[in-house]
């Protein structure tokens, strides 16, 4: 009974419980027991993600991350919460999270779409949107950003209309 664990969790949650928090989070996000609710989500993962609920980090991102109106500062944050939930667990991987949304120009200029590092970053040779701090995670995303690569790469090589070409 959906409600019925709504209910606990929430007992639990109010009492500061991370993990009862995480669960109303995802309760609200998927409307399992209460209505839908985005508002109530985000607070619920946002105070379970502050006491280090390594799941609450992890959907707090996602969430960020697949916002169709993410900008740069959004990865960013983003980022960060992927890298406090890979401290805590080091088997959790920002990789999966960030080759999810390696389609989006904001989010693969803000940080590594390797490890979500943000600082010391060099940009994409070919593209000159996406950035990498190491060789070695350009190798570990190279798939995901293969074919956004190509097509930012091909998108910067045409000439804009109306612009003559020589």
């Amino acid at each position: 009974d959906h409600a019925q664990a709504v209910r606990l969790f929430r007992a639990a949650a109010e009492q500061g419980y991370a993990d009862a928090q995480c669960n109303l989070g995802e309760c609200y996000e998927k409307g399992d027991g209460v209505q839908q609710d985005e508002a109530q989500a985000a607070r619920w993962f946002k105070l379970a993600g502050a006491q280090g609920n390594t799941h609450a980090l992890w959907r707090q991102a996602e969430r960020l991350l697949h916002r169709p109106d993410v900008g740069a500062q959004e990865a960013r944050e983003a980022a960060g919460l992927l890298r406090r939930a890979h401290e805590l667990d080091a088997s959790l991987d920002p990789l999966e999270v960030l080759e999810s949304a390696a389609d989006n120009r904001a989010v693969a200029a803000a940080c590594c779409m390797g490890c979500a590092e943000t600082k010391g970053l060099k940009t994409c040779t070919k593209c000159h949107v996406a950035r990498f701090c190491s060789p070695e995670c350009l190798k570990r995303a190279w798939k995901a950003h293969k074919p956004h690569c190509k097509a930012w790469s091909a998108a910067e090589a045409a000439p804009a209309v109306g612009r003559e070409s020589s």
